[in-house]
C-alpha cells in the first residue's frame, strides 16, 4: 500500500518594503494636497450660495442740454459732481480795454493829486512842493502853513523849488503860473527858514491880487466896449 505525502505549500514571502511605501506615497500625496488646499478659499460653515437675480438693463437718460444741470431726484442726495457744480463761483466778467484805461486814467490822476500836496478845500489852486532836503521841506510847511489865497484868485499854481548851493546853503525858487518870482538862500536854522517863508508867502499873494486886478480891468474894458457900431 502506497502513502501519499503531501508537501506543505512554501510560505509566502514577506513584502517589508510594502508599509515604507505606502508611507512614502501618503507623505507625498500630503505634500502636494496642503499647498493647494491652502490656496483655495475656504467656503463658510453652512453657507448658502443664493443665485444672482437677473436685472433689466436701464434705459438711457436723456442728455442735459449744454449749459443747464439735471436737477437731482426727490429724495436722493447730490453727489460730489453736483455739489462740486453747485460751489463753483461764477466766471468774473472780462476787462474792456476802455475800462483799462479809464483805471489806469483814475490811477494816475490820483498818483499825481497825492504827489502835489495842496488844501481840500482848494481845489482851483495847487501849492507844489518840490523840495529835497530837510531846510526845504522846513520850508514848505511853514509856506503852507501861512498861506491864504487871495479873494478871487482862481486858477493859479504855486511851486516851490530847491537847487543845490555851496556848503551847507540851498537855494529856494518862488514859481506862481511858472513865473520865477523869487529865489533865496537857506540856512539850516528855523528861525531863517520861517522869515524866508514868510516872506515868499507876501510876494505870492501880491503876485496874484496885481494880476486879478489887470485881469478884472480888462474884463471890464471888453464889456463896456466903444460903443462904435
Amino acid at each position: 500500500m502506497r502513502r501519499t505525502v503531501r508537501t506543505a505549500p512554501p510560505p509566502p514571502p514577506v513584502l517589508w518594503w510594502r508599509p515604507w511605501m505606502i508611507a512614502l506615497g501618503s507623505f507625498l500625496l500630503a505634500t502636494l494636497y496642503l499647498p493647494a488646499a491652502a490656496q483655495t478659499p475656504k467656503k463658510a460653515a453652512g453657507a448658502v450660495l443664493k443665485p444672482i437675480p437677473r436685472t433689466a438693463p436701464a434705459a438711457p437718460k436723456p442728455a442735459a442740454a449744454p449749459g443747464r444741470a439735471t436737477p437731482p431726484a426727490a429724495g436722493s442726495k447730490p453727489g460730489p459732481t453736483a455739489r462740486k457744480y453747485e460751489a463753483a463761483p461764477g466766471k468774473e466778467p472780462s476787462i474792456t480795454p476802455k475800462q483799462l484805461e479809464e483805471a489806469l486814467r483814475k490811477l494816475l490822476r490820483a498818483d499825481s493829486v497825492q504827489n502835489r500836496k495842496f488844501r481840500p478845500t482848494e481845489i482851483e489852486g495847487l501849492i507844489v512842493d518840490q523840495t529835497i532836503t530837510k531846510v526845504g521841506h522846513d520850508f514848505y510847511d511853514v509856506f503852507y502853513t501861512h498861506w491864504e489865497a487871495p479873494a478871487g484868485a482862481t486858477d493859479f499854481t504855486v511851486t516851490l523849488r530847491e537847487r543845490p548851493a555851496r556848503g551847507t546853503a540851498t537855494l529856494v525858487t518862488l514859481e506862481v503860473n511858472d513865473t520865477e518870482l523869487l529865489e533865496m538862500p537857506l540856512q539850516p536854522k528855523f528861525d531863517v527858514v520861517e522869515a524866508a517863508a514868510q516872506e515868499a508867502v507876501a510876494v505870492a499873494q501880491d503876485f496874484l491880487i496885481r494880476s486879478q486886478t489887470v485881469k478884472n480891468q480888462l474884463d471890464g474894458a471888453d464889456q463896456s466896449g466903444s460903443g462904435l457900431f
